[in-house]
């Protein structure tokens, strides 16, 4: 049942959570990940568009906002804590310096009518997430990658290139390309 919670419980609520996000990306990626976080938020909204459109529109819209501590965005958070069903927290960008961390959240009232009645009085969950590449997945073999991946770093861009490079290969059997 969605209860009435404070702006310190919240935070604390968060706090936990940044903990353990920012665990996740330091053993998942070669990054000197900052424990100085900063923060944007952006509501998830519902599209049938492909992962790479997704993401390039998240990273225009991402690039415009001022991050905020955590103390200065509590208030909304607070402010829309019962209209929410899930807040999902990623890396969205560190340096040596700081860490953004993205805190994505999904309204109640963007899922379907039934289901909706059914989650009313839940409390939102609350996951911690790190962007995974394509190519970690292809290999088999677990390796840290650069935690910046998704604003087209050169590595990046190199191990993208490596990817469909192998892909090609593959699809014409071994055959030279002309």
């Amino acid at each position: 049942m969605v209860s009435n919670i404070t702006q310190g419980e919240l935070q604390q609520k968060f706090e936990g959570a940044i903990f353990d996000l920012l665990d996740l990306a330091k053993k998942s990626t070669f990054n000197r990940i900052s424990e100085n976080c900063v923060f944007i938020l952006s509501e998830i909204e519902g599209n049938y568009m492909s992962f790479s459109e997704q993401k390039d529109i998240r990273k225009t819209k991402n690039d415009k906002k001022i991050p905020r501590l955590l103390e200065e965005i509590s208030p909304d958070l607070l402010s829309m804590y019962t209209a929410i069903y899930d807040f999902n927290l990623y890396v969205y960008k560190s340096t040596q310096r700081e860490t953004i961390i993205e805190i994505q959240y999904y309204l109640k009232s963007s899922l379907d009518e039934h289901f909706r009645k059914t989650i009313a009085e839940n409390v939102p969950m609350l996951h911690c997430k790190v962007a995974i590449p394509p190519y970690i997945t292809v290999n088999g073999k677990k390796e840290k990658f650069d935690i910046n991946w998704e604003h087209n770093t050169l590595s990046h861009r190199w191990k993208m290139f490596w990817l469909r490079s192998k892909f090609i290969l593959r699809q014409s059997g071994g055959k030279k390309i002309k």
